[in-house]
């Protein structure tokens, strides 16, 4: 999160309204998460539990608490996952692939 102070120097009503204000001298940054997120991109598989469907996609970044991970989206993914639902995700490795259960939120 980002965090300055500054003052309205112009407020404009059109085309949309806008406000104009004075180049911050101080910035203040800070994270919000308790744990921090490593950048990556890393090719994955993710797969219901027990029902053999896979969605392919790539971990756009990871922590100690979990991964953000972006897959295509299909009305096969759709259907075959759900809130809550503990899901398996395939991720390569040295062995050929390294699996980690979770959950998908």
């Amino acid at each position: 999160m980002v965090e300055f102070r500054s003052t309205i120097v112009e407020i404009i009503d059109r085309p949309v309204r806008l406000w104009r204000i004075k180049v911050p001298t101080d910035v203040n940054t800070f994270d919000l998460r308790d744990h921090k997120r490593i950048q990556c991109s890393v090719a994955a598989n993710i797969e219901a539990l027990h029902r053999g469907q896979f969605v392919t996609g790539i971990i756009r970044d990871i922590s100690k608490s979990g991964a953000r991970c972006v897959f295509q989206r299909t009305e096969a993914a759709e259907n075959a996952f759900k809130i809550d639902q503990t899901i398996t995700l395939h991720v390569p490795g040295h062995c050929g692939r390294t699996v980690h259960r979770g959950h998908d939120c």
